[in-house]
C-alpha cells in the first residue's frame, strides 16, 4: 500500500494536509465515509431502498401463502356454557372450622376436576356419537348428513362411504357390508345404527370415519377446557372446540346435563338413606309408644285410678313425684349403660354406618336438639363418603377428609353421651340424698300414684318423640323430591357463528410480518455476499486512498478524425466492427459541453492537481483492477478536461494488448508506441496531434502493432528515454495502462510516473479486486494518488445515500 503523502503547499504557500476527508473533491463534493464500527440508519434505509422490489416480492409471496394456507385450514368453532356451584354449609356449626382448613372454594375446584374426568367424557362421547366424524365433504355439519347415530361401545374402526344418486342411497360400511336405503331411513352397518338425513341426497359422496371410543375420548379431553375464571366467584366455564359448530355447542350443554344428573342422583341417594333411617326409627318408636299407652291403660283399669287423690298433701305428691323421677332416671341410666356397652362392643353396622347412630335411637337422647343436629350432620357426611367411594378409594384425600369429619361428629356424640350419663348419675345421687332425708315421707306415698306418674310421663315423652320424627321424615321426603339447588346452569352454550380458528386477519398479518423479516434478511444477506463497488464509501474502504472523482453514467458518441461528433448509425457500427475509420468516443466535453459528466471530470482534474503535496503530477499512469472498468474512457475525458484549460496534454496508450484510445480520440493505431519502443519509428512519426471543437489539442501516441511481449517491451530503456524526451514538452502526460490485476504492464509503468490513478467501475468492480490491485501497486512502491469511481448511476444515487445525484449547476437567464 502506498505510503502517506507528504505535506504540500498551495500557490500562496500555505500548507495543505495530504487528504482531508471533509474536502469537497470530485463530483459534487462528498462527506466522509461512514465508520464501519456503527451501522447508520441512513445506510440501512439505503439498503432497503435498493432492494425494494425484492422486499415487496417476498412480502407479497408470504402474504399470498398465508392467505392460501389459512383458506385451506379447517375452521374451528368454540362454544361455552357456565355453571354456578353453591358450596354447601355444614349443619353443625363446629364443622365450619374443618371447611376453612380445606381451603376456600375447594368444592368448586373439586367439581372442575370432576367435569374433566374421563367418566364424564365417555358418557358425552357415547351420547353424542362423537366417534363418528365427517371426512368428506369438508366443512359440512354432520347433522345435514346424519340425523342421529348410535354406536356400540365395542365398535370397529374404519370408514363408512355413502353415495347418493337420485332417490337411491348406497351405504358401504365396515367389513364390506353394503346397504341400499333412502334419505330418512335407519341403516344398520355393523355395530353402528345411522339415521340418514333428508338433505344427504344433495351430496353425491359422503365419507364418515369411525374411530375407537378411547381415541374419541382422548380427542374430546384435548378439546375440552373447564376453568374457573374468577377465584372469588363460584362459577365454572366449560368450553369446547370442534370443526362442527353444532357439535361445539352440543358438547358443553350435554356435559353439564350429565353432571347435574349425576349430582342430583347422588343427592337423592343421601336423602333416601335418611328417609329409610327415620322410617325405621318411627316403627321402633311406635311400638314403644303403643306399649306405654297399653301399660297406662291397664294400670288405670286394674287399679281403678281416674285422678290423683284430692286429699293427697302437696308435699306427699311432690315426694311421690320425686321418687318416680328418681326411679325413672335410675332406669334410664341403667338402660343407657347397657345400650352404650352393647353398641360399642358390636361396632359399625352392616351398611358401614357408625355404631353411635344406634345410641341416637335412645328416646331420651333424641329429645336433645344438639343430638338431632349431630344425627343429621353424621348422616349427610356418611352419604357423601358413600357417594365418593363409588368412584374413589379410602385413600382419596376427599374421602379421608369426610372420614375425619365423621370421626369428629362421633366424638361429639360420645362426649354428649358421657356427659349425659354423668348427669344421670349425679341426679340419682341427688335424688338418693333427698329421699334418704325424707324416708318417712316417701314411705307414705301411695305406690299407685307413683306408678301412675311414671306411666304418664313415659307416654308423654314417647308421643313427643314420635311427633319430632314425623316432622323430620317429611323434611327428608321433601328434600328427596326437589331438585338440587346447589348447582345451576347460568348460561347454556349457543351455536357459534364465527370460527375462532383460523383467524384470517391475524394469520395474514403474521405472514406479512414473516415475509418482511425474511425479505430483510435476504436483502442483508445479499448485501453481505455482494462484493461489488457501489458507492464512494465502498471504493474508499477497499483502496484506503482518497476518491478523487465520481463519474456518472453516460452514453458514448461516435466521432471521426476531424473531431466532429455525431450519433452512430447501424452501418457505422458494422464498419467499426470491421475495422473502419468510424470510432467510438466518450468525449463528453465535445458532445455535452454543459453536462453533469463533464463537471465530474473537471472536479477530477481539480482533485488531481492537488493530489501531490510538492507539485501537481505531470506523468500519471491510469489503470484499473479488471478489464471494462472504464480506464480508457476516463483517460480520454480527463485529457479533454485538461486541454480545455489550454494545457499541453499527451496521451500515451500503453495498453498494447487491447488499446482503444485511437478509436476514442479519432486517431490511427499505427504507427504507435510499439514501433517507437522497438526502434522502427521516431517520436515525430508516432505523435498524433488531434484537435476538437470546444476542447483544444490533444496529442496521442497510440498502441501501434500488438507485440508478443508487451511487458518486456515496456521494461526497456527506450520507455525512459521517451518519457524524458516528452516531459519538458507537455504540462501533463497521461499513460493508459492495462488492468493491474491481469498483466504486469501497469506495475512496470508505475515507477516511471509521478502517481497512479486507479479507476473502478460502479456496480461491476469487486472490492477484493480493488484491494488486490492496491497490494500489487504497493509491491512496486507505486505512488497511488487516489481512485476514480466510474460509471456511477445517478438514478440510483438515493439508494446509496442520496448525495451523489445532481442535475448540474449552469447559468440562468437574467431578471
Amino acid at each position: 500500500m502506498a505510503s502517506p503523502l507528504p505535506a504540500r503547499h498551495n500557490p500562496a504557500g500555505a500548507p495543505i494536509a495530504p487528504f482531508d476527508p471533509n474536502f469537497a473533491s470530485g463530483f459534487g463534493g462528498y462527506p466522509p465515509p461512514p465508520s464501519e464500527d456503527r451501522l447508520e440508519l441512513r445506510v440501512i434505509w439505503a439498503v432497503l431502498r435498493r432492494h425494494w422490489f425484492l422486499i415487496l416480492l417476498c412480502v407479497g409471496v408470504a402474504g399470498a401463502a398465508g392467505w392460501y394456507l389459512t383458506d385451506r385450514m379447517t375452521p374451528v368453532y368454540e362454544a361455552a356454557a357456565t355453571l354456578r356451584i353453591a358450596e354447601s354449609e355444614s349443619a353443625v356449626p363446629g364443622l365450619e372450622v374443618l371447611k376453612d382448613l380445606r381451603g376456600q372454594g375447594s368444592e368448586v375446584n373439586t367439581e372442575v376436576e370432576v367435569l374433566k374426568s374421563r367418566a364424564f367424557a365417555d358418557s358425552v362421547v357415547a351420547r353424542l356419537g362423537m366417534s363418528l366424524g365427517v371426512v368428506e365433504p369438508r366443512r359440512v355439519p354432520r347433522s345435514r348428513l346424519i340425523s342421529s347415530a348410535v354406536i356400540a361401545p365395542t365398535s370397529d374402526t374404519g370408514q363408512i362411504v355413502i353415495e347418493s344418486s337420485g332417490n337411491r342411497t348406497t351405504v358401504a360400511g365396515l367389513h364390506g357390508q353394503t346397504v341400499v336405503a333412502k334419505p330418512g331411513d335407519t341403516v344398520q352397518i355393523g355395530s353402528v345404527k345411522l339415521v340418514l338425513a333428508r338433505g344427504i341426497a344433495s351430496y353425491p359422496r359422503v365419507v364418515l370415519s369411525l374411530s375407537a371410543p378411547t381415541a374419541a375420548t382422548r380427542s374430546f379431553v384435548e378439546r375440552l377446557r373447564v376453568t374457573r375464571p374468577n377465584r372469588d366467584a363460584n362459577i365454572i366455564t366449560v368450553r369446547f372446540r370442534h370443526s362442527d359448530p353444532e357439535v361445539a355447542a352440543a358438547v358443553p350443554n350435554e356435559l353439564l346435563s350429565v353432571f347435574l344428573s349425576q349430582r342430583v342422583g347422588t343427592r337423592r341417594t343421601g336423602a333416601r338413606s335418611t328417609v329409610d333411617f327415620l322410617r325405621a326409627q318411627m316403627d321402633t318408636l311406635g311400638i314403644e309408644l303403643r306399649g306405654a299407652e297399653d301399660s297406662l291403660k291397664a294400670f288405670r283399669e286394674g287399679s281403678q285410678v281416674v285422678a290423683i287423690e284430692t286429699q293427697a298433701q302437696v308435699s306427699v305428691g311432690k315426694l311421690a313425684e320425686l321418687k318416680a323421677e328418681r326411679d325413672e332416671v335410675a332406669s334410664e341410666l341403667q338402660a343407657l349403660d347397657s345400650v352404650l356397652v352393647r353398641n360399642l362392643a358390636v361396632g359399625a353396622d352392616s351398611s358401614g354406618g357408625s355404631a353411635y347412630r344406634r345410641l341416637l335411637a335412645f328416646p331420651t337422647l333424641l329429645r336433645n336438639q344438639t343430638v338431632s343436629v349431630l344425627l343429621a350432620s353424621m348422616t349427610t357426611l356418611e352419604n357423601q363418603r358413600a357417594t365418593l367411594l363409588t368412584r374413589r378409594t379410602m385413600r382419596d384425600p376427599d374421602v379421608i377428609t369426610l372420614t375425619g369429619q365423621i370421626n369428629g361428629v362421633e366424638g361429639q356424640i360420645r362426649s354428649l353421651v358421657v356427659s349425659y350419663t354423668d348427669g344421670l348419675r349425679a341426679q340419682v345421687a341427688a335424688y338418693d340424698r333427698t329421699l334418704a332425708q325424707s324416708g318417712s315421707q316417701l314411705s307414705a306415698i301411695p305406690a299407685k300414684e307413683v306408678q301412675l306418674a311414671r306411666l304418664m310421663r313415659s307416654t308423654t315423652v314417647l308421643g313427643d318423640l314420635s311427633t319430632l320424627l314425623q316432622t323430620r321424615l317429611k323434611e327428608a321426603e321433601i328434600a328427596q323430591a326437589v331438585e338440587d339447588p346447589s348447582a345451576q346452569v347460568v348460561d347454556r352454550a349457543v351455536l357459534p357463528e364465527q370460527p375462532v380458528s383460523p383467524r384470517r386477519a391475524v394469520n395474514l398479518a403474521l405472514a406479512l410480518l414473516v415475509g418482511l423479516f425474511l425479505s430483510v434478511g435476504a436483502v442483508f444477506a445479499r448485501e453481505l455476499l455482494d462484493n461489488k463497488v457501489h458507492s464512494r464509501e465502498d471504493l474508499q474502504r477497499a483502496a484506503a486512498v482518497p476518491v478523487l472523482g465520481v463519474i456518472p453514467h453516460f452514453q458514448p458518441e461516435r466521432a471521426t478524425t476531424t473531431g466532429r461528433l455525431r450519433r452512430p448509425s447501424a452501418a457505422q457500427i458494422e464498419s467499426q466492427a470491421a475495422g473502419g475509420a468510424v470510432a467510438s468516443t466518450s468525449l463528453v466535453a465535445a458532445s455535452h459541453p454543459a453536462s453533469t459528466v463533464l463537471e465530474a471530470y473537471r472536479a477530477l482534474r481539480t482533485s488531481l492537481a492537488f493530489a501531490l503535496a510538492e507539485r501537481p503530477p505531470k506523468i500519471v499512469v491510469i489503470t484499473s483492477p479488471t478489464p471494462g472498468d472504464g480506464k480508457s474512457t476516463s483517460t480520454a475525458n480527463l485529457a479533454a478536461s485538461l486541454a480545455q484549460q489550454k494545457l499541453k496534454v499527451l496521451v500515451i496508450d500503453a495498453d498494447m494488448r487491447r488499446g482503444a484510445l485511437h478509436r476514442t480520440l479519432g486517431g490511427v493505431r499505427q504507427p504507435g508506441l510499439s514501433e517507437l519502443l522497438t526502434g522502427r519509428a521516431e517520436l515525430a512519426a508516432v505523435l498524433q496531434p488531434l484537435s476538437f471543437d470546444g476542447i483544444g489539442r490533444i496529442d496521442l501516441i497510440s498502441t501501434g502493432t500488438v507485440p508478443p511481449n508487451p511487458a518486456e517491451l515496456l521494461s526497456s530503456h527506450r520507455l525512459t528515454d521517451l518519457l524524458e524526451a516528452v516531459e519538458p514538452l507537455y504540462d501533463t502526460i497521461l499513460i493508459d495502462s492495462p488492468p493491474v490485476n491481469n498483466v504486469a504492464d501497469a506495475l512496470v509503468l508505475a515507477p516511471h510516473a509521478d502517481g497512479v490513478l486507479l479507476v473502478a467501475r460502479g456496480n461491476k468492480t469487486e472490492r477484493g479486486a480493488v484491494k488486490f490491485a492496491m497490494e500489487q501497486l504497493a509491491s512496486v512502491r507505486a505512488k497511488v494518488m487516489g481512485t476514480v469511481l466510474n460509471d456511477f448511476d445517478t438514478r440510483r444515487a438515493d439508494a446509496y445515500g442520496g448525495y451523489y445525484a445532481g442535475t448540474g449547476y449552469g447559468p440562468v437567464g437574467e431578471d
